[in-house]
């Protein structure tokens, strides 16, 4: 179930809580569009009861987390939630953290709060704990695999060490650069399956893929490191 649909059927029920933190080891607007879904069931855009909250100089302070409690603490306009989506939360300094935590210990009730954040271990443990943590699906790019990636990447998560390295070996020399970007989200994809199970290998393969997409780097040496984190 991905996020937008456990917030679905969660409104439906009325079982939503009052806190969550949306992460994931795909793109940053992946998770800020899941947000934004979350946002949509309660009201439509332009947007009256959600406020965003996002970093300002790489971190998000105590004055935003002040705005955004006071935000939540007056009651909906038009909808049955106020709703802050705080796009950055792993940027948010010590002090932010514990101001939100001292806000969550009495949370209104018309009040949801989204912190997004591509690994829930950037907050800290005690607001961890305050909040209840769903993982949004990767997107690590818009190339879309094809039948014959998807393929390729079951062999090569199913296979050993050695015959990952003959894969890889076989895919560089053959210079397609196309056909390794739509491997490697075919990859990212079945991994996503079970990302509690596979969380440290969507940890590694995220941080490489974007490394090897802003520098040059050896695609070989990335994918067999990667290949460490893989399951056996």
């Amino acid at each position: 179930m991905d996020a937008p649909e456990f917030f679905a059927k969660g409104a439906a029920r009325g079982m939503l809580s009052h806190a969550y933190c949306l992460w994931g080891y795909g793109s940053e607007s992946a998770r800020h569009d899941a947000a934004l879904s979350v946002a949509r069931l309660f009201e439509p855009e332009p947007f009256v009861d959600c406020l965003v909250v996002r970093s300002r100089e790489q971190s998000v302070g105590i004055g935003d987390i002040r705005e955004a409690t006071r935000f939540l603490s007056h009651s909906p306009a038009r909808s049955a939630r106020k709703t802050v989506i705080v796009s950055d939360a792993g940027m948010m300094t010590h002090e932010a953290q514990n101001a939100l935590l001292a806000s969550l210990e009495e949370p209104p009730a018309h009040g949801l709060l989204l912190l997004v954040a591509r690994d829930p271990a950037f907050l800290l443990p005690a607001l961890r704990s305050r909040v209840q943590s769903v993982h949004v699906s990767s997107a690590v790019s818009d190339v879309a695999p094809d039948a014959e990636s998807v393929d390729r990447a079951r062999r090569f998560i199913a296979s050993d060490q050695r015959a990952r390295k003959d894969m890889l070996k076989a895919m560089v020399e053959a210079e397609n650069i196309p056909a390794f970007d739509r491997f490697a989200v075919a990859v990212m994809a079945e991994l996503d399956c079970d990302p509690r199970r596979n969380w440290r290998a969507l940890k590694e393969l995220s941080h490489r893929i974007h490394m090897m997409a802003e520098h040059p780097t050896n695609r070989r040496l990335q994918w067999e490191a990667i290949s460490s984190y893989l399951p056996h």
